[in-house]
């Protein structure tokens, strides 16, 4: 695959990042509960806790195959010089054949490819196995626009692997993400409920429920017989299209589940439009709200509203 540079303009991200306040949300940005390995497998259960990370260190996400040895390589290569820069950025890994949607979610064709996080934003680096050399030029870029948006995290090395040190989750917090890990819903609510009940403010376990609520959607549905029916709802079918936009994010259409609404949204009036928004700001929450997709489907969200 041919190399793709210049997608994306580093200085500008790190211009217009201002460093986060202090919150459950960024405190947690180190990873939760003990250590983060230096190099994490992504999956849909742990994005929020990787774009937390990343208010803290840099994230290069290397998406990768075991048939593509060119992917392969290039990981052990990024590895490399994550331990030669002194821990100075995080590495997950995407395995492209077991979770194809987070290539939908990021934008990326094929692979190999490396999409970068830095205090929540995504910015999209290349695709294919660039040079050593220009490869270098491109992490010493993220390097730089973590520097100037004042990150000063680094991960620690020990004979076994690279770790971040970082303080606790809260208890609600912690409880309920492992109740998330374990499936169970109902437990997973009643700890993001408390957490709630304790501080009306906290955005991480707001999130989190939405998250939750999504969830509990997604158990009801037969997601492959949604998707493909969706194409032929009614406009006017208010249910039906928010089954439909569970289904889309459940499978990693992100885009594509928010047109879905806000299209909705533009052809209904009333009760029915505002039920259709609320389940937008819900799933925005679900998303994150540093996504540019959510970004820009806010806008367009108030443009079909007024």
């Amino acid at each position: 695959m041919t190399t793709s540079r210049g997608a994306f303009d580093l200085s500008s991200l790190s211009a217009s990042s201002p460093t986060p306040e202090s919150s459950p949300a960024s405190d947690a940005a180190a990873g939760t509960g003990g250590a983060i390995p230096f190099r994490i497998d992504v999956r849909q259960d742990n994005v929020q806790e990787l774009v937390a990370n990343s208010r803290s260190v840099p994230v290069l996400i290397v998406c990768t195959s075991e048939r593509s040895e060119a992917s392969v390589e290039l990981l052990k290569e990024i590895e490399a010089l994550g331990r030669e820069s002194g821990g100075r950025f995080q590495i997950g890994r995407v395995d492209a054949d077991a979770q194809p949607e987070f290539l939908q979610a990021f934008g990326v064709r094929g692979v190999p490819a490396v999409v970068a996080v830095i205090q929540g934003q995504i910015a999209p680096l290349f695709e294919g196995a660039p040079p050593k050399n220009e490869l270098v030029m491109v992490i010493n870029q993220v390097l730089e626009a973590a520097a100037q948006s004042s990150m000063t995290g680094r991960v620690s090395f020990d004979e076994a692997e690279a770790v971040l040190s970082a303080p606790a989750m809260p208890p609600h917090h912690q409880a309920g993400v492992d109740a998330l890990e374990a499936g169970d819903l109902a437990k997973a609510r009643e700890e993001f409920e408390a957490a709630l009940s304790e501080n009306p403010g906290d955005s991480f376990a707001s999130a989190s429920l939405a998250r939750v609520a999504m969830l509990e959607r997604l158990e009801t549905l037969d997601i492959s017989a949604v998707l493909a029916g969706g194409e032929a709802l009614e406009i006017g079918d208010v249910p039906g299209r928010m089954d439909y936009a569970d289904a889309l994010l459940g499978a990693g259409y992100v885009q594509e589940c928010f047109d879905c609404l806000i299209a909705t949204v533009s052809a209904t009036s009333g009760d029915e439009r505002e039920q259709v928004r609320q389940r937008l700001v819900e799933l925005f929450d679900t998303v994150g709200s540093e996504d540019p997709r959510v970004l820009n489907a806010r806008r367009a969200l108030a443009s079909a509203l007024f």
